[in-house]
């Protein structure tokens, strides 16, 4: 790669490489070969002596390579070589530290005017100095114009601030403790939290007897590295005693003799406290952290040769004798924010001279590291659109420009479409590493697992979007323009990602797509260059209002589904043309030489506009609803278009006004109601022209279901009357109770207010207006007061079956038939009906019933019943409901033959009805409520036939009831809407078979009864509640409602027990499911025997 292509396609080849004080090669030429091999357009070293040659020999060796021509910068122990064109540089970071040597690259290629510092941070173990030089970095990337990468050795891992430590390395540290007493406080703290816990004092017992003194005043320690050298200095050769050895040989013998006392640590899968990575947490703040995934830092130790680990390089592993230090990654590559987002490495996978360079990272003999640290090197690639200065008014070129066109890299790469925002999605940051100022976490209640997961900039979690809002949202308050060109497309979904309101968009062949909803409004001037610009309201359910000024010379487009509100007095020039979607003109843009409405776009607002051509296939609807449109110039309407007229019931309607002429060359005119609907009194003017109209519309239409357009052509105007159609009420509804409906409705005539109201509506709205004023919710609860009859059968049949016999007791099962039993049981529901073309109708009901019996003679019981119930109905999907509270009387009796029972009953209940309804549709509205009665009568009987087996007993039973409802006539309080409903009679006779099951066991003295139910419940009428009902001054209507359900399986679940020699209660679950609708209940009883 010679310089004139280097950043031909926005990209470089960036090396950084701690040299170590150039310890191994002081002399360059000694590592030319991986040099020329790496043919990097950028090197940033660290370490260098002070006056070194070593950068300054590169670029020779480098342009003798035929490289090209290379320049050299060294500040300090750092340095920069390049071949870009570029301007060096240097800073220096706080408390008298480290410097930062940079080279700041041209703007070239589309890749923009970049600064690329190599950075050499603090290496002391504790963190405080580094903190320091962290926050010094991120004041410099906040105050850099344009894109800022930093490279280097920064002495501080991703994960941890000091490599997560194994368990040796753990016990190296603990023995370095304990031989020196501890002359580092961070090497105390890191000891203390590496102490498994629960075995603190056995640790501290060792420090203590290793530390203790001998007679003759030697640490005890220092006799046991006595000892184990005496036993092997065979292993060490060369050395004579103890003196001779390095601080690492005497940890290890330490860490050995903990070991063998069984003092051993476990591996650091998660910082503790004083290694948790303060400097790389602060600089995320402003920085993001590129790296391949083959170099991310696990939460692991590193291993040798794992492919993310820098130092030490696996040619000088065995030289790591830091105490504080296992293998980590400290050379990293940073690029400031809001930029970070638009690099991306784009490294060759087969290159060895790319990534993480263990291995051919030596000298020119093969066999000599090159360092300590192992090189990183990446392919910097721009993926953003270009950065260009420009100057304002004659000042500096200080202004930043966005250009998405053909000077954008990766311009045609993505189909010339950018999606434009400020969410990084960073993938760097994990959510242990959200720290405050200091570089310490703060977000709490995080499990392990949480620590250790990535921050997702799309999460919408509530504990996260503080994170979110400061790790993954940029400032793009640096973009003083964005120009978007060459046919290229611009995706946004927030006007912030455009910059502040003061950054204008300037459009030459260009389109701006607005993405999803949340966006609604474009808050900055747009100016639209001789290619022109499109606006892509992409999303059909957004509405985006641009209230500044467009201007230019350019053509002005509307594309996408949704709708573009332009409010301002517009100044642009060129043709509009609104392509799909909705524009709706509210300000001016009558300087527009030519608006133009194609197929599928839609033209509409109250503001103005030039002169008007619309397509076939294109629609013009005034207003916003209704509105006034106005043209300064010509209307065309083309054959096969469209304009759409609103009109309402207090005379106004949409207009077109145009200065010049209105030439209708065919197309659809198509009228709306809106609101009210139409004044039958009234002439809806709907064009006008200054200057004349000709031609005619080819069909005139109308939403109206039941008025159909009369058109009045004139010389200047077109005038619309409606007029009363063919086309009956009943003809648009959809069950058998909208037609009823439709026709009581249709017989109150002209003159009516709910006649009237309908008349104005559209096929569906009146459909749903039958729907509503049908009153079908009278009939259903007749329905649902024959369902419930059920109650009181329930109530005697478990009173009266046989399930407790198998408690062995003679006679009448579980009784003295001498005496009287009273009973009683409360019982509760709640449920849904459903019925063919009517409303599910849902209920719940609540109530107590009472009774008490005796035997009369041997083999006959007789009893009486009386209670209460409360019932609340609601019509499904609509806001319709009534309370019905109901008093019962009835009486029951049972025999008994051998096995088999018969058991009969009766009852009679009073239901006294309120209900609601509310009515609400177009413009009519309406209150209504009722007060009525109903009565429930019922007889019934059962044969059942009982089975001892064992400890159970099986009963299977046949059951039948007949059923009588009859409801009194009434008329409801309210308006137009209110009906009068006749008196009506609902009989249901209702069949019943199954098989009953109980077992008994004793628990500490007391009998308990498990009992079970499985049914099946057929209802044989085959006619469904009805009522005839009429409207004020109307005819007769009938209407029916949901019926008793006619297939039902009901499935009961029950316990009971005895409290008492004389008392039992029970707890009953009663489940019924059936094809139009189901039903749960829970009863609850009591019986006493006297």
């Amino acid at each position: 790669m010679v310089p004139a292509q280097a950043a031909d396609e926005g990209t470089f080849r960036l090396l950084s490489l701690n040299t170590w004080l150039d310890r191994f090669k002081p002399d360059a030429s000694q590592i030319s070969d991986f040099l020329i091999n790496g043919a990097y357009d950028i090197m940033a070293f660290q370490e260098l002596r002070t006056n070194s040659t070593y950068s300054a020999q590169i670029p020779g060796i480098l342009a003798n390579a035929g490289l090209g021509t290379y320049a050299s910068a060294q500040t300090s122990d750092v340095g920069v070589t390049y071949r870009l064109p570029g301007t060096s540089g240097a800073i220096t970071l706080p408390n008298g530290g480290p410097a930062v040597s940079y080279v700041t690259l041209d703007q070239q290629n589309g890749l923009p005017s970049t600064v690329v510092g190599s950075v050499h941070l603090n290496y002391y173990d504790e963190a405080n100095y580094r903190i320091d030089e962290a926050k010094a970095l991120n004041q410099w990337a906040a105050s850099t114009d344009g894109p800022l990468v930093i490279v280097g050795d920064f002495n501080a891992g991703d994960v941890s601030e000091r490599g997560l430590h194994n368990a040796q390395q753990q016990s190296y540290l603990f023995a370095r403790t304990i031989i020196d007493g501890g002359s580092s406080q961070l090497w105390l703290d890191l000891a203390d939290e590496y102490t498994p816990a629960g075995r603190e004092a056995e640790f501290q017992a060792y420090v203590e007897s290793m530390q203790a003194t001998d007679p003759n005043g030697s640490a005890h320690y220092r006799n046991v590295i006595q000892a184990y050298f005496d036993a092997h200095q065979s292993d060490y050769p060369g050395l004579t005693s103890i003196s001779q050895m390095s601080w690492r040989q005497w940890e290890e013998i330490v860490a050995k003799d903990m070991a063998s006392n069984g003092l051993t640590f476990v591996d650091e899968t998660y910082p503790v406290a004083s290694n948790t990575p303060q400097t790389l947490n602060i600089l995320k703040k402003q920085y993001m952290l590129l790296q391949n995934e083959s170099e991310r830092e696990p939460y692991a130790p590193h291993t040798i040769l794992d492919g993310s680990t820098t130092w030490t390089s696996h040619g000088e592993d065995a030289t790591n004798t830091w105490t504080s230090w296992d293998r980590v990654k400290i050379d990293h590559f940073l690029v400031s924010r809001p930029y970070g987002k638009w690099w991306e490495l784009a490294d060759d996978p087969n290159d060895p001279y790319l990534g993480v360079v263990d291995d051919v990272g030596y000298a020119n003999d093969g066999t000599t590291p090159l360092s300590d640290h192992e090189p990183v090197a990446h392919t910097m690639r721009w993926i953003g659109p270009a950065l260009e200065k420009y100057a304002v008014a004659g000042g500096a070129a200080d202004q930043t420009r966005l250009v998405w066109g053909t000077e954008a890299p990766v311009f045609e790469e993505k189909g010339k479409v950018f999606y434009l925002m400020r969410n990084n999605m960073r993938t760097d940051l994990y959510l242990g590493q959200v720290s405050d100022d200091e570089g310490m976490p703060i977000l709490t209640g995080l499990t392990a697992a949480e620590k250790k997961t990535l921050l997702d900039c799309k999460s919408t979690d509530a504990r996260f979007q503080q994170a979110i809002a400061e790790y993954c949202i940029d400032d793009h308050s640096f973009i003083d323009e964005t120009l978007v060109k060459d046919g290229g497309t611009v995706i946004v979904d927030e006007d912030a990602a455009l910059g502040t309101s003061a950054a204008e968009l300037r459009l030459d062949n260009g389109t701006l797509q607005i993405a999803g909803t949340a966006m609604t409004s474009l808050d900055r001037s747009v100016i639209l260059e001789a290619g022109g610009g499109t606006i892509d309201v992409n999303d059909p359910s957004n509405k985006l209002t641009v209230a500044r000024e467009i201007s230019g010379a350019g053509s002005f487009t509307k594309a996408g589904a949704g709708t573009l509100n332009l409010t301002a007095d517009n100044s642009y020039t060129g043709e509009t043309i609104v392509a799909a979607g909705r524009l709706a003109v509210n300000g001016s843009i009558e300087d527009s030489v030519m608006t133009t409405v194609l197929n599928g776009g839609i033209l509409g607002g109250n503001g103005t506009v030039g002169d008007l051509v619309v397509e076939a296939g294109g629609k013009v609807a005034p207003g916003n609803s209704i509105g006034h449109l106005n043209v300064a110039g010509d209307v065309t309407f083309e054959k096969g278009s469209t304009y759409e007229a609103e009109v309402d019931g207090s005379g106004n309607s949409d207009m077109i006004s145009a200065t010049g002429s209105i030439f209708i060359n065919g197309g659809s005119l198509y009228f709306i109601a809106a609101g009210s609907g139409y004044d039958p009194a009234t002439d809806y003017t709907i064009l006008s022209a200054g200057t004349g109209i000709t031609g005619r519309f080819d069909s005139v239409g109308s939403d109206f279901a039941f008025l159909s357009p009369d058109m009045l052509y004139t010389a200047t105007g077109v005038t619309l009357r409606l007029e009363r159609n063919d086309i009956d009420f009943g003809g648009v509804a959809t069950t058998r109770n909208r037609i009823a409906t439709a026709g009581g409705i249709e017989s109150l005539g002209e003159g009516n207010a709910l006649y009237s109201a309908v008349l104005r509506l559209d096929a569906a709205t009146a459909d749903e207006a039958f729907h509503q004023v049908s009153g079908e919710m009278y009939p259903s609860i007749a329905g649902a007061l024959a369902d419930d009859s059920r109650f009181v059968r329930d109530a005697v049949e478990q009173r009266l079956s046989g399930m407790e016999a198998v408690t062995g007791i003679a006679g009448q099962p579980g009784e003295d038939a001498s005496g009287y039993q009273a009973w009683s049981q409360g019982f509760g529901s709640k449920g849904s009906t459903d019925g063919s073309g009517v409303d599910q109708l849902d209920r719940s009901t609540g109530g107590l019933l009472m009774g008490i019996d005796r035997m009369v003679t041997e083999d006959l019981r007789l009893g009486i019943l009386g209670g209460y119930g409360r019932s609340s109905f609601s019509q499904s999907g609509q806001p319709a409901s009534a309370d019905a509270d109901s008093y019962i009387l009835g009486f029951y009796g049972s025999t008994q033959l051998d096995a088999l029972r018969l058991s009969f009953g009766g009852s009679y209940g009073w239901n006294s009805i309120e209900a609601d309804r509310d009515i609400s549709f177009g413009n009519f509205t309406d209150s209504l409520n009722a007060d009525y009665d109903a009565a429930t009568a019922q007889l019934f009987g059962e044969a059942a036939y009982r089975m001892q087996l064992g400890d159970a007993l099986f009963e299977p039973f046949a059951g039948l009831a007949q059923v009588h409802v009859s409801t009194d006539g009434f008329t409801e309080d309210g308006g137009a809407a209110a009906l009068s409903v006749d008196d009506a009679t609902y009989n249901v006779t209702f069949a019943n078979f199954g098989l009953r099951a109980a077992t008994s066991f004793d628990v500490g003295g007391t009998v308990v009864r498990l009992k079970g139910q499985a049914s099946w419940r057929h209802a044989f009428s085959d006619n469904a509640p009805d009522a005839s009902m009429a409207l004020a001054g109307g005819s007769v209507f009938d209407i029916q409602g949901a019926s008793a359900s006619r297939d039902t399986a009901v499935v009961k679940a029950g316990i009971d027990f005895d409290v008492a020699k004389n008392s039992s209660v029970s707890v009953n679950y009663v489940g019924e499911f059936a094809a139009g609708g189901a039903d749960h209940g829970v009863n609850a009883g009591f019986k006493l025997t006297f």
